[in-house]
């Protein structure tokens, strides 16, 4: 929306325009008449263009801003899954591993059997860390994409877009107007 005072702007330029030039208007021929008259339309259409158009990208910013911050989220789920499933295959590799080592009648609390345990622990929470790593890498990019499309829907402002529209329309309608009123009446 325009600011109030962006209003009052508006409103009085546009109106000290057509009250300083309203002795004028019956000297307008009808062709003079007609092209104000477009051009006050064409205004109008421009403004309203400008304003959809700046409220549409505004509104696609903030939707890319959720997805990113839905993405963020589903990062860190998807790796705490992943990190869940990488410990659970480690332990069972673990378990399979004391198994077929006591199985052999080798003791596992000492010597190679445990080092070999102990290999085992180490790489499954290594990968475990690294699965957690990746994710929140991954998230921390999704968040920093949620931010810039935040700021950018920030920057966009329809009613600042809509007001820039109407007064570069405004002054070329009211030029035309100021040399209609210039010239000679035509009778």
């Amino acid at each position: 929306m325009c600011e109030p005072t962006t209003i009052a702007a508006i409103a009085t330029y546009f109106g000290s325009t057509a009250a300083a030039s309203t002795a004028g208007v019956a000297a307008l021929t009808t062709a003079q008449s007609i092209t104000l008259a477009a051009g006050v339309a064409s205004a109008g259409l421009g403004a309203a263009s400008a304003y959809q158009q700046s409220s549409t990208a505004k509104a696609v910013a903030q939707n890319n801003a959720s997805n990113a911050s839905v993405l963020a989220a589903d990062a860190i789920t998807r790796g705490d899954k992943q990190a869940a499933q990488v410990r659970q295959r480690g332990s069972q590799l673990e378990g399979a591993q004391r198994a077929t080592l006591s199985a052999r009648g080798l003791d596992i609390s000492e010597g190679t059997p445990a080092n070999i345990l102990a290999q085992t622990d180490f790489f499954t929470q290594s990968d475990e860390a690294t699965t957690r790593t990746n994710a929140s890498r991954e998230a921390s990019a999704d968040i920093a994409q949620s931010r810039n499309f935040q700021g950018q829907a920030g920057a966009i402002n329809p009613g600042l877009q809509l007001a820039g529209s109407l007064l570069g329309s405004g002054s070329s309608v009211a030029g035309k107007w100021a040399d209609y009123s210039r010239l000679p009446a035509k009778g």
